[in-house]
């Protein structure tokens, strides 16, 4: 974390999550959509609370962040604290739908507010580490990553949720798949939120599946996801060792990419959906 700046005035609320990955993001605190600012250097002089809450571990791992999304409010009602953590939780669904990458620790969210003394920290939780990291070494978060998971953010708060039950189903199972270690698992779960955005018939086989798919990704590719979706079947009845013994490096890395594969369309797809308003209609319940 570079250089710390004080981005939040006496009398704002702010709701900030920062984040430690890989990354090549080099901005100063910038509002890159109305209200959703982003910085890879700290915007909030919190080192008092730090020290004197949560010692120094916790102070070494916020100033190692990479990555800080922010939404702030001049505001004195406490139904604005709820606002400002749901604006910003959008914002880093939005990263998370930008592009496929991990974080080294656990990420901080914060939420409070700045008096004449200085901030007021009212909440401090931790969310889960995003696992799922590029299988490149070399693949850094960029700045034009952060600018789309801004617009994403705001496509996610632009959308009607009251009633559309099975997209936020589906979003909140992909983001859940980030964060698994197993392959195997992140497989299972990226299939299902393909399984929710193309509605199989109850009872529904891997060949509807692949056919609903070859509308999405073309039909040179429906044996692939046929291929997939048994695979997702195995896992569902505890026979993913089908797949994985004996041992075979060759089977391993086509596991590996199959996960690769399946969670790029299933992040793509949600986006295109979020971001096409007339596409809305079809995830409305009833």
């Amino acid at each position: 974390m570079g250089i710390m700046t004080n981005l939040i005035v006496d009398g704002e609320k702010f709701a900030l999550i920062a984040l430690e990955t890989r990354s090549a993001v080099d901005f100063p605190p910038t509002e890159l959509t109305p209200g959703l600012w982003a910085s890879s250097a700290s915007m909030i002089d919190l080192d008092q609370f730090w020290k004197e809450e949560l010692g120094k571990n916790r102070t070494r791992d916020f100033h190692s962040c990479t990555l800080l999304l922010l939404v702030k409010e001049q505001a004195t009602d406490s139904a604005v604290d709820q606002r400002l953590r749901d604006r910003v939780w959008q914002f880093y669904n939005g990263m998370l739908l930008a592009d496929r990458y991990g974080t080294d620790q656990v990420p901080f969210f914060i939420t409070g507010d700045f008096g004449p003394d200085g901030a007021n920290v009212r909440s401090v939780d931790r969310l889960e580490p995003l696992r799922h990291a590029p299988t490149d070494r070399w693949s850094r978060l960029s700045n034009d990553q952060v600018r789309r998971g801004a617009e994403i953010g705001q496509a996610i708060q632009s959308f009607p949720w009251i009633g559309a039950h099975r997209l936020n189903r589906v979003l909140s199972l992909y983001r859940e798949a980030r964060t698994l270690l197993d392959w195997m698992d992140r497989i299972h779960q990226y299939t299902r939120c393909l399984d929710g955005l193309t509605v199989p018939p109850g009872g529904g086989t891997g060949k509807i599946f692949a056919e609903r798919m070859a509308l999405i990704v073309g039909p040179a590719h429906r044996d692939l996801f046929e291929e997939i979706y048994a695979i997702r079947g195995a896992i569902e009845h505890l026979r993913e060792n089908d797949y994985t013994e004996p041992f075979d490096r060759a089977g391993r890395l086509g596991l590996v990419k199959k996960a690769g594969i399946v969670e790029y369309v299933a992040r793509t797809s949600l986006v295109r959906i979020l971001e096409t308003k007339s596409l809305w209609q079809y995830f409305k319940s009833g």
